[in-house]
């Protein structure tokens, strides 16, 4: 197929999910291209449309559409009728009414974004669950470049509001074996003016265990599977928001994932085969999970070579870039359904 990806050229997650599932979807055998605006047009989506629309009547027009945001919706409408396919990459749906009736098809991560579409008016057979993909060749089991010590290393990905981690650190005095890793947030050097990190480590101290959590800050992609690889377990505490790949990646490293159950943790982790999931807010039961990962070598092995299993065999890119194609050929051939003459 030949497939145009829209994209507003913005960096970050959404920027990587594009440029991976076009990666992907070549690797299949699709001739897939990506479209992002040129500096002249960022603030004039509307000339951006035109020219693609231009581009694809002297080229000839892909047989598929797919944008991912709402601009780059209304890029593609201004550009083409082409079937049109909308990635949602945000937890709650803007609702725009006429662009969600214009996208064939809507392709969100969860559950609670499906319900988002459908109380717009999206009908269910239009929406798809499909989920982030992982680079499983550069996210993979190895050689541990970081020494994290004595102590077991339990590793959190992502500093957000909210009182997981601080269930995390409370839950450390009880895990005398362990110390708590935090990546993400601010750089490094900004980390002694943050907010919510002064108030996590102002709880480790009332606790006696600031010296067992260690807050690293933004972390550089280059450097997260040797970061993931160096932990005995990664440790997922959101029970909202939207999706993480945090989860997928340390799975890709061989790492079992502990934490709160929620629905993005119960669509990753198999609970007592690639980790354990406990009920949201319990720090009891939080606690009891991490002592058994921590406690049983031949445990964590077990559960990280099941997780590094269901990485490849669910979450690859590969494996997305196929479930994306099955929507693509939907909403073809929807658009073909519709323009085919009735009998009468």
């Amino acid at each position: 197929m030949r497939i145009a990806m829209i994209s507003a050229g913005r960096a970050g997650r959404q920027e990587q999910y594009v440029a991976q599932l076009t990666r992907a979807l070549t690797g299949l055998g699709h001739q897939a291209t990506r479209h992002t605006p040129r500096a002249s047009e960022v603030a004039d989506l509307g000339r951006f449309g035109k020219r693609l629309a231009a581009r694809w009547a002297d080229e000839g027009a892909p047989d598929v559409v797919h944008v991912h945001s709402w601009m780059d919706c209304a890029v593609a409408l201004a550009a083409t009728r082409l079937p049109l396919v909308m990635t949602a990459h945000s937890v709650d749906p803007i609702p725009q009414d006429a662009v969600c009736g214009a996208a064939d098809h809507v392709i969100v991560q969860n559950g609670r974004q499906a319900d988002g579409f459908g109380r717009l008016g999206v009908e269910e057979d239009r929406i798809s669950i499909i989920p982030s993909g992982v680079d499983t060749d550069r996210f993979q089991p190895g050689h541990v470049d970081i020494q994290s010590g004595p102590l077991h290393r339990i590793l959190a990905v992502g500093l957000t509001p909210g009182d997981g981690l601080f269930s995390l650190i409370r839950a450390l005095p009880q895990l005398p074996e362990a110390e708590l890793t935090i990546a993400g947030g601010p750089e490094r050097g900004r980390l002694t003016t943050d907010p919510l990190v002064q108030r996590l480590i102002a709880l480790a101290k009332d606790l006696w265990v600031e010296n067992r959590l260690l807050m690293l800050g933004q972390v550089p992609r280059d450097r997260m599977p040797a970061l993931y690889r160096s932990a005995d377990a990664m440790v997922t505490v959101r029970t909202s928001g939207g999706f993480s790949s945090a989860m997928q990646e340390a799975m890709a490293c061989g790492v079992p994932v502990v934490g709160y159950s929620s629905e993005n943790a119960q669509r990753t982790v198999v609970s007592g085969r690639t980790g354990l999931l406990t009920p949201a807010g319990d720090i009891f039961a939080l606690t009891q999970a991490l002592s058994c990962a921590l406690s049983d070598r031949m445990t964590r092995v077990h559960w990280g070579n099941a997780a590094r299993r269901r990485a490849e065999e669910q979450f690859s890119w590969p494996r997305i870039a196929g479930q994306v194609t099955r929507v693509y050929r939907a909403a073809v051939a929807s658009t073909q359904a519709h323009k085919s003459p009735v009998n009468t």
